[in-house]
């Protein structure tokens, strides 16, 4: 069992009305900068959970099972949502700092091999994207569209609502797409298959050389 199974669903069972999420969005569109308060967002266990599941199912589409998903942000709420997506997707998340240099993320991409990257809504990961070699799926978890998605052919890059489109358009095309609860059932017995390899994240410091040095955290 995980940390999504026997924390996160575990609760939402529970208490599936409860506030689970409380965030004050400070991001330029709403912040201070333009003299408006941030934004409140507040979602359920239950929202949160149907959320999350929704977009593992993208995530399981492009990533393969076992292979760490980073995610890019700070404290948007697509940033815990896009958390526990990928641990409901069985996979471990690599947190990447939004405000560490752009040479240091890539060398964690390049070091977890990494396929699939996900960020938050405001986030440009531009300068990263134009510096890294292997090309990644870019899932962008914002209700808009930024330019830069069109930017980067070197990389796929799409919307979350476009990544959930093209796993209806795949189920509806005969092939078959776990729901939420068979990817419930899925990690759990991943995990008492293999519990002793499975991990929540990889968390990078630097080392007394400057280079990153990750660490799998359970």
């Amino acid at each position: 069992m995980n940390l999504y199974q026997t924390s996160f669903v575990k609760t939402a069972k529970q208490f599936p009305n409860n506030i689970a999420l409380y965030v004050e969005d400070s991001s330029p569109e709403t912040g201070t900068i333009k003299g408006k308060k941030p934004q409140v967002k507040t979602f359920t266990y239950q929202a949160l959970l149907e959320l999350s599941q929704q977009w593992a199912k993208s995530i399981s589409m492009f990533n393969d099972e076992g292979c760490p998903v980073a995610i890019y942000g700070s404290r948007q709420s697509q940033m815990y949502a896009g958390i526990l997506a990928i641990l409901a997707s069985n996979n471990a998340y690599v947190p990447l700092n939004t405000k560490q240099p752009v040479n240091r993320n890539s060398e964690v991409l390049s070091q977890t091999h990494c396929q699939v990257l996900i960020v938050a809504e405001n986030e440009n990961p531009t300068l990263l994207l134009q510096q890294v070699v292997t090309p990644l799926v870019v899932l962008y978890l914002g209700s808009d569209t930024p330019r830069w998605l069109n930017e980067h052919t070197h990389h796929q890059c799409f919307t979350i609502e476009q990544a959930n489109a093209k796993v209806k358009n795949i189920f509806q095309s005969g092939y078959i797409v776990p729901s939420p609860s068979k990817i419930s059932d899925k990690i759990e017995l991943a995990n008492n298959r293999s519990s002793k390899n499975i991990y929540a994240y990889i968390l990078f410091t630097s080392g007394s050389t400057g280079t990153p040095k990750g660490i799998a955290v359970s």
